[in-house]
């Protein structure tokens, strides 16, 4: 059958798609609804029907993309911002990683930095998370170049506890990952 279109009201403007692998028919949109909320969008029958969730925390200067779909959970969304924000008076990147476990309907802001989120995976068994944080040396704005690098968040750590995960990051790399 063919898929239906994704209603406004539920997503205006699409900036990503995903499908959950370990689920197929689950898909995954990301973007601004018709109010201009962040917001991921979910079908659980390949297209046929949409529903939307707001993405709680996401200031409205934020634009939301699907960074990855857990392979072997397709409960599990990580987005990513694109952000800038005024820090003293300097423009800066304020990326942010957020987590759901619950298929898109509530979100927790993981961790931001004043650097760029430029990378993102998980381990092939799942039990490792890569953040890669950088500077594209763009003249628009600077980052923290000692907020840059590629930190490592192990997955027990965020499931136990998304909302302090962050204090469980560790560095493995202090340049900027492009």
């Amino acid at each position: 059958s063919e898929s239906a279109p994704v209603p406004g009201e539920v997503l205006a403007q699409p900036l990503t798609v995903d499908v959950a692998r370990s689920r197929p028919e689950r898909v995954y949109l990301s973007g601004l609804n018709d109010a201009k909320q962040g917001v991921v969008a979910r079908s659980d029958d390949a297209g046929e029907t949409w529903h939307g969730f707001p993405i709680a925390g996401l200031r409205a200067s934020e634009l939301p993309y699907l960074a990855e779909i857990d392979a072997r959970e397709a409960d599990r969304v990580f987005v990513r911002t694109d952000a800038l924000a005024d820090f003293d008076g300097q423009l800066q990147p304020d990326d942010a990683l957020f987590f759901s476990a619950d298929g898109g309907e509530s979100f927790t802001r993981v961790v931001s930095r004043r650097a760029k989120l430029l990378g993102f995976a998980i381990s092939p068994d799942g039990e490792t998370i890569l953040l890669g944080y950088g500077d594209p040396v763009l003249f628009a704005y600077a980052v923290e170049p000692e907020q840059s690098g590629l930190y490592r968040l192990r997955t027990a750590d965020l499931l136990a506890d998304p909302a302090t995960a962050a204090s469980k990051l560790t560095k493995v790399l202090a340049s900027s990952v492009t």
